[in-house]
């Protein structure tokens, strides 16, 4: 049997992480496993290693947010699944 992992990468995530995903924040006080600013390329993070991405109230802090920005979390997508 194949087990469906739902790999899910929480950005913003501070100190209310989703519950069993992958916390990456920039606020070292956080309750993030991946301390890190968006606006340092590449992510510290292999691509397609993920199948959602939740970003939470972090547009407004991206240098970039169209660009670089997004292009870099839609290459940590496996397979170009949710990015919400």
């Amino acid at each position: 049997m194949t087990q469906n992992t739902n790999l899910i990468l929480d950005i913003g995530c501070g100190i209310n992480k989703i519950p069993d995903a992958v916390g990456m924040d920039i606020d070292p006080d956080s309750k993030a496993d991946i301390i890190h600013d968006l606006n340092v390329f590449p992510y510290p993070i292999n691509d397609n290693a993920f199948d959602r991405i939740y970003a939470k109230h972090i547009i407004e802090h991206l240098d970039d947010p169209q660009a670089k920005s997004m292009a870099s979390l839609n290459s940590l997508l496996a397979q170009k699944r949710f990015l919400f």
